[in-house]
């Protein structure tokens, strides 16, 4: 995980509270956990930063609906076959005035197979997804961030991402 996500998750520390899910914990080059207390790190295979093994998909099959104060992702979106699914069921495992902080690769990423590597949004889609977003943009040179509060509406799904082939 490069420095650029981590000083942007501690930037944004105020809004996580104090129950917060990873999605995607598993440490490849770095962890969340190393600059923000994550109470809960899932991610689809066991390992370092990892408490509870499961696909995004499958969240419901483990947390209430509403169970975290704020939930953060870094560069996993584009990992997810189902992105809508990731969209909607992290927007559920939030509770109401919680929090979505997260990053996606941007178009200047290049593609990187850990496991595959499915999409790339732009900044335009990304606030079509979440149209009530309180911030959205660049973190750093090769990903996107969005910060949404969770008040009633849910996220548009109806957007078409740019496959990586």
């Amino acid at each position: 995980m490069d420095s650029a996500t981590k000083n942007w998750m501690v930037a944004n520390r105020d809004k996580l509270g104090d129950s917060i899910l990873d999605i995607g914990s598993f440490s490849v080059n770095g962890s969340l956990r190393d600059v923000i207390p994550v109470t809960v790190g899932i991610d689809m295979r066991k390992g370092q930063g990892v408490d509870v093994v499961c696909s995004v998909s499958d969240l419901k099959d483990h947390f209430a609906d509403g169970s975290f104060d704020s939930c953060v992702s870094a560069g996993t979106l584009e990992h997810v076959e189902d992105w809508k699914g990731f969209v909607n069921n992290t927007w559920d495992a939030v509770k109401e005035g919680g929090y979505l902080v997260m990053t996606v690769a941007s178009m200047n990423k290049g593609r990187h197979n850990y496991p595959n590597d499915y999409w790339r949004f732009t900044v335009e889609q990304l606030r079509e997804i979440y149209p009530s977003a309180e911030w959205i943009g660049k973190v750093g040179n090769v990903s996107y961030g969005w910060i949404v509060k969770k008040s009633g509406e849910r996220p548009n799904i109806n957007v078409v991402p740019k496959e990586v082939g």
